[in-house]
């Protein structure tokens, strides 16, 4: 496969935290900002090359229903939240910009040595990501730590222990990276372990290591996609009554020795568990997290009727401050926007801009599922099944995340490859036919 700079930006989602920090210390330029500009030159070239040799151009259903969600978040951004129409905001357009990617990916093709390499270079960032969360569990909390990101510290700093959110590598690309790149990358790793019949000692390491470092970041949200793991080992395995005693109590054995480990190198388990994720302190998750989202339904009802077919606009992002002071005031000055995901959608975008980002949802997940029954190849589909369920709480529309973007290659390398031993069988059965 020819190294050009479609395989670089590739590559370059695959050491995404080291590339980040290349980037930042050296060009002053965000990470995601570089990456977003690369893809649009792919994006350029691909399509140049298309017109230049009359080839047709692979557009599945669910990029146009991201194509559709794109524009009309950016008409709305435009009209309703007056933001200009630059050249800066289309490459930091991150909706637009996973448009961008999942098309440059769904038009190359991928070799086994590419793919191998991929996987090599995501088993070391997975390993180092781990080695750096331990350490600033045990010793240094501000270990490789970019001291310039505002939002990592105000979750370490002045903070008990079992509140401290640990960042790892993440702080320099994005702390949702510790989901969209770490949990997502191990969950395409144990996927390929799996398929290619890899020692199931070593898979399941890898399944603790990922539960270790979710719980690790104090993140619920990620704990809850890290489980995810645990479900597409046994879809993979295939669910039947032995595999689910056999790898159901390989599952508690894997928690138990975890927990025993953590607790064991002193790490604030007890607290962990009941301040932090049962939130004990607080009156339970009642009176906590689950509080706050029914509080954030209450704010929508009240909210939404105002503008229900085109939504408000996303005006929480306007110069990184809310512009929605109606919203502000109804939360209580304590945050700038609904934190239900899916709300957010809605009262940002109303049921016209919904609509197509739930369509490609729908689109982009049925097809993974249909062909990673195909392939066996389950990690693209458990990865975006995981950004489905993240937006129950988190509000997070883009799919530009290495973690994802990746899932995607390696998905479609598998496709590709289930598609063309299926015509090499078929050719096989014409050619005996007319014997």
């Amino acid at each position: 496969m020819k190294l050009d700079f479609k395989n670089i930006s590739i590559y370059l989602f695959a050491i995404a935290p080291v590339a980040a920090i290349l980037c930042i210390n050296i060009i002053d330029t965000g990470y995601y900002n570089l990456m977003s500009a690369l893809f649009w030159f792919a994006f350029m070239f691909i399509v140049f090359d298309s017109v230049t040799k009359k080839r047709n151009l692979n557009f599945p259903i669910y990029l146009r229903y991201l194509l559709l969600f794109a524009i009309y978040t950016i008409i709305s951004d435009f009209i309703l939240a007056e933001k200009s129409l630059t050249v800066k905001y289309l490459y930091s357009n991150y909706i637009l910009s996973g448009f961008i990617a999942a098309f440059v990916i769904e038009n190359m093709k991928f070799t086994y040595p590419f793919i191998s390499k991929i996987t090599l270079l995501n088993i070391i960032m997975i390993s180092f990501a781990f080695i750096v969360i331990i350490y600033q569990e045990l010793i240094d909390d501000t270990f490789l730590v970019n001291q310039n990101a505002t939002d990592t510290l105000s979750a370490m700093i002045k903070v008990q222990a079992y509140e401290r959110r640990l960042p790892s590598i993440y702080s320099w690309t994005s702390l949702i990276d510790q989901n969209f790149g770490f949990i997502v990358i191990i969950t395409c790793i144990i996927s390929e372990r799996i398929l290619r019949h890899k020692k199931t000692f070593i898979t399941l390491l890898f399944i603790i290591i990922a539960i270790s470092f979710a719980f690790l970041t104090r993140n619920r949200w990620i704990m809850v996609n890290s489980f995810l793991i645990i479900l597409m080992f046994f879809v993979q395995k295939g669910i039947n009554i032995k595999n689910i005693i056999m790898y159901g109590l390989a599952s508690v054995a894997i928690i138990a020795i975890g927990i025993q480990t953590l607790d064991f190198v002193h790490v604030p388990v007890k607290e962990i568990i009941n301040n932090r994720i049962l939130e004990k302190n607080e009156g339970g998750l009642g009176e906590g997290s689950a509080g706050t989202r029914i509080f954030a339904f209450t704010v929508f009802a009240k909210l939404f009727p105002d503008n229900p077919v085109f939504g408000k606009g996303e005006l929480h992002a306007f110069e990184g401050t809310s512009k929605d002071y109606k919203l502000v005031n109804e939360i209580g000055f304590s945050s700038s926007q609904i934190h239900v995901g899916y709300l957010s959608l809605l009262y940002y975008y109303g049921i016209l801009g919904a609509l197509p980002f739930v369509f490609f949802l729908f689109s982009l997940l049925r097809k993974l599922r249909i062909e990673s029954r195909q392939s066996g190849f389950w990690g693209g589909y458990f990865s975006f099944f995981g950004f489905l369920l993240a937006n129950l709480t988190l509000v997070n529309f883009p799919i530009f995340y290495a973690g994802l973007i990746l899932s995607l290659v390696i998905h479609k390398y598998y496709i590709d490859r289930y598609m063309v031993l299926r015509n090499e069988y078929n050719k096989k059965g014409e050619q005996l036919l007319t014997l």
